[in-house]
């Protein structure tokens, strides 16, 4: 498992650092705007910093919130542990998303809790997860199809990143409506039916049945998710600031859909390197230059990785133990 965890780091960084020395060789990324930063423009790195810190203290009182919402009460310790651990950790395992999840949900309950449990916790994390990328998806795809109207009426033609802007509006906000209304379907009989053919996840309907039961326990956390959202989307735009560019607010919330996806991927580590190229890519749609996309996006999950790390290492005294069992057990499978 420590092998094999290390050999994945040790690819998917030098995948990373490839990335980012071609997209430098090719001007699409320019280094001395990261070093602007921290000369000329500290102030708002400071900024992005308290963003990312916000956010990781938004996004832990949301799960604790979802927890609850699922009948688990958890300590503030067990929820701070298993919120800031497993996202510093799963910075360093990248592409080990169930791995990142078992440690949150071992955390809540302990490696020796019954399967019922875990269950219950998992199906919280689950809708934890959803919750966020139901606002992600609904606002992303909102902005998207309000500025691809904007592009419409100015423009006498439509070419190919009009099209492309309206493709990936239409996409994100029928995603997050299609998100939204899985509370409803729950209920369905052909939901059950569904569950029932395939019988490795039946186990999981009755407790995915008893978590979307009632979707008005999720209204606050859905409402911090909008903060989660708007939160996010500053930091982008202070780190382009820092960075020596402007990149439109509005233009990070359509491009969020795709970049916050993006970001469960395995295709650099730490963000560093694929995620720049897929941030070049989207906002490109928009028109916004290329090096002044992946300065500000490099610079963000720079601090990103660095604040998770830190919040993830002070939180680790609380729950080492519990997390090199977690691992072992992982590891025994």
């Amino acid at each position: 498992m420590i092998l094999k965890s290390l050999l994945r780091v040790l690819t998917l960084s030098a995948l990373g650092l490839g990335v980012l020395y071609l997209m430098t060789h090719y001007n699409l990324l320019d280094l001395a705007s990261i070093q602007h930063a921290f000369q000329k423009g500290f102030i708002w790195v400071v900024v992005v910093v308290l963003t990312q810190i916000l956010l990781a203290i938004l996004m832990m009182l949301r799960y604790r919130l979802v927890l609850r919402s699922v009948g688990i009460i958890a300590t503030n310790t067990q929820v701070l542990s298993a919120s800031f651990v497993s996202n510093g950790l799963g910075q360093w395992a990248p592409g080990a998303i169930a791995v990142t999840e078992m440690i949150r949900v071992g955390l809540i309950l302990g490696s020796d809790a019954k399967t019922e449990s875990k269950l219950r916790v998992a199906m919280a994390s689950l809708i934890d997860r959803l919750v966020g990328f139901f606002v992600i998806l609904l606002l992303g795809g909102i902005t998207s199809l309000c500025l691809f109207a904007q592009q419409y009426i100015q423009l006498e033609k439509m070419g190919t990143a009009q099209w492309a802007l309206l493709l990936l509006g239409l996409v994100s906000f029928s995603t997050g409506v299609g998100i939204g209304v899985l509370p409803k379907v729950s209920q369905w009989q052909i939901f059950h039916l569904m569950f029932d053919r395939f019988k490795t996840v039946a186990r999981y309907q009755k407790e995915i049945a008893h978590c979307l039961s009632e979707p008005r326990r999720l209204l606050v956390p859905v409402a911090m998710s909008f903060v989660c959202f708007f939160v996010s989307s500053l930091g982008m735009y202070v780190a382009s600031l820092a960075a020596g560019s402007s990149i439109p607010l509005l233009v990070t919330f359509a491009t969020f859909p795709v970049i916050a996806v993006s970001s469960l991927l395995p295709i650099g580590f730490g963000g560093l390197g694929g995620y720049q190229l897929v941030a070049v890519a989207v906002f490109g749609i928009l028109g916004v230059p290329s090096a002044s996309v992946s300065s500000a996006s490099l610079l963000q999950n720079a601090i990103a990785l660095a604040v998770n790390t830190f919040l993830g290492f002070i939180q680790l005294h609380n729950s080492g133990t519990q997390v090199k069992k977690i691992l072992a057990k992982v590891a025994s499978r």
